[in-house]
């Protein structure tokens, strides 16, 4: 507050705090993701003024970051690259895809209320998948041994959810559609369950 801009600087407020914990961060050799989370919990507490006149300009600026992004995770993924995974690599996606994930968030949300489909739902599309592209270049920038190699495996595994999910997800939403709106194919099987318990029934 002792610092205070003009109304049209005041968005600038935030991304200079930002920076200031980043500079804090390298010269303490402190984790910062940690320091980033923080630092946003206390301007979210703390500064509500702050935190209202950066939320507009805060989403502008976190698309620009994440289409950098996803520009330079593009460009390294080539078709050497998802050859040289081998088999094993594309098994790997498949099971992190179809089975890791979805059992770990079942298990997340368990007793949160949810419907059956809704957890199947959310089990299948999962989080947002853009940390993945963050953290995989984050290893390949790295000096550990093994950093190709993982930034390869993250790569097929994000090529191939966004082939999955990018395929599947009209399919899915119309099953959250007015029942007008349903597909005739779904719940074909409840149906069918429904005219076959009269008969067991019987």
């Amino acid at each position: 507050r002792w610092f205070a801009a003009s109304t049209q600087y005041e968005p600038l407020n935030a991304l200079a705090i930002g920076l200031l914990v980043l500079a804090l961060g390298k010269v303490t050799h402190g984790n910062l993701f940690l320091a980033a989370f923080a630092a946003g919990i206390t301007v979210a507490t703390f500064g509500e003024r702050q935190r209202a006149s950066f939320e507009h300009f805060g989403e502008l600026i976190a698309e620009v970051f994440k289409l950098a992004a996803l520009l330079v995770f593009g460009a390294l993924i080539t078709p050497a690259l998802l050859g040289s995974v081998g088999w094993q690599g594309w098994v790997f996606a498949v099971l992190a895809l179809v089975l890791a994930r979805p059992l770990a968030i079942w298990i997340s949300f368990l007793g949160s209320g949810l419907t059956i489909r809704e957890q199947a739902a959310v089990a299948w599309f999962g989080p947002k998948g853009f940390a993945s592209v963050v953290y995989g270049l984050l290893v390949l920038s790295s000096a550990i041994t093994a950093a190709q190699q993982v930034f390869q495996l993250v790569a097929v595994t994000i090529v191939l959810s966004i082939l999955l999910h990018s395929s599947t997800d009209i399919v899915v939403a119309r099953g959250f559609d007015d029942e007008r709106d349903v597909p005739a194919w779904f719940g074909g099987i409840r149906r069918l369950r429904r005219r076959t318990e009269p008969e067991r029934e019987a």
